[in-house]
């Protein structure tokens, strides 16, 4: 019988500080060492073009991080855009957890199935309140919202339109624009 060893949060920054997760693109999931799948240009592109957009909706109203960690119970994973409740200063000496989180948002375009699986099941667990998927090869957005006993009560599919965060109501996100679709 074989049994996967699992990490804590202290253990994992152990590792990246004594330099045994250099080079390796991973981050920890429930306690386990995932390895990221590479991004692609059009990854590349739908992320930082939606940090921009992002950034420039919210203005003071949030923080929008991207592709860097947030601390949760047993993990810390880097979800591509992360909208966080500021002041930024707050994140001087440790990394966001779920009480900042606003929104947290995952591009996918080659791992749809880990985002709306065990992604979304870690994120339901540890409390974070909403959760959205950009499904850029099918041009959509995957909503997950109205969390009750650990589990998201409301999930849709988004294609056209506008999107108010529930933290942030009065910002309204066009679908087509977050999904890169900027002509």
């Amino acid at each position: 019988m074989r049994t996967l060893a699992k990490w804590t949060v202290g253990e994992y920054h152990e590792l990246i500080e004594k330099g045994l997760l250099d080079h390796k693109k991973v981050e920890l999931l429930n306690g386990e060492l995932i390895e990221m799948a590479p991004e692609s240009p059009m990854h590349r592109k739908t992320m930082r073009y939606g940090e921009t957009y992002l950034r420039n909706l919210c203005g003071d109203a949030a923080i929008i991080f991207a592709g860097h960690p947030i601390t949760l119970t047993d993990s810390e994973p880097e979800p591509d855009l992360a909208i966080i409740c500021p002041p930024e200063e707050t994140y001087d000496e440790r990394h966001p957890n779920a009480t900042d989180v606003l929104l947290l948002i995952e591009v996918s375009r080659t791992t749809l199935s880990y985002d709306i699986g065990k992604k979304k099941e870690t994120y339901a667990k540890e409390n974070i309140q909403e959760y959205w998927v950009l499904d850029v090869s099918n041009k959509q957005i995957y909503l997950f919202n109205n969390l009750e006993n650990g589990d998201y009560q409301s999930q849709t599919i988004q294609q056209t339109g506008d999107i108010s965060p529930t933290a942030l109501p009065s910002i309204q996100i066009s679908v087509e624009k977050l999904l890169g679709n900027y002509k």
